[in-house]
C-alpha cells in the first residue's frame, strides 16, 4: 500500500517549538509524506527556522493573515497533496518511526484505508457538487472515523 501523508502544522508566535518538530520530523524512518508548515500572522515568523529543512523534508511554509486555528488548518489541507492528513500543533516532537507505524497501522486495515482516504472523501464531495446534490460532511478529521481506532504513540 503506497499512503503518501500531508503533515499540516499551524503556527503562531512559536519559532523555536517548529524547530524541534522539523527536526523530529526530518529524523523519520519513513519519508513518504509533506510537511506544510502554516504560519497565521505570527509577529514572530518562522520561516528562517524552516529554511534549514527544505533540503531534508519536502518543506512548504506559507504565510497568511491572522484567523486562527482551525481556518489555518484548513488553509493547509486545501494545499495539501497527501492521501492521508496529520495536523500536528507546533510543540509536538514525534518519535523516528511514527510516519512508519501509521502506515503499517492502515495496511493492517486495507478496507478502511481505501474507503475513507481524504483524496476519495475531497473526490466523493466534488461529484456531489458536481451533480447537484447536496454535500455530504465526511466524520474522518483527525484521521479517525467510527470504524477506526486512532493509536496513541508515547
Amino acid at each position: 500500500m503506497n499512503i503518501f501523508f500531508s503533515i499540516v502544522i499551524p503556527v503562531y508566535n512559536r519559532p523555536d517549538e517548529v524547530a524541534e518538530l522539523l527536526e523530529s520530523l526530518s529524523k523519520q524512518t519513513d519519508k513518504g509524506f509533506e510537511v506544510l508548515v502554516i504560519e497565521d500572522g505570527s509577529s514572530v515568523p518562522c520561516e528562517e527556522v524552516c529554511k534549514p529543512y527544505e533540503k531534508q523534508l519536502d518543506l512548504h511554509y506559507y504565510f497568511k493573515p491572522n484567523s486562527g486555528r482551525s481556518e489555518t488548518r484548513n488553509y493547509g489541507i486545501a494545499r495539501a497533496t497527501g492521501d492521508w492528513f496529520i495536523i500536528y500543533d507546533s510543540d509536538v516532537i514525534v518519535p523516528p518511526q511514527y510516519i512508519a507505524t501509521v502506515r503499517a497501522e492502515l495496511a493492517k486495515q486495507p478496507e478502511v484505508a481505501a474507503s475513507i482516504t481524504p483524496r476519495a472523501l475531497r473526490s466523493a464531495r466534488m461529484a456531489t457538487r458536481v451533480s447537484g446534490a447536496p454535500s455530504q460532511r465526511s466524520s474522518t478529521s483527525a484521521g479517525r472515523t467510527r470504524n477506526f481506532s486512532p493509536i496513541l504513540f508515547n
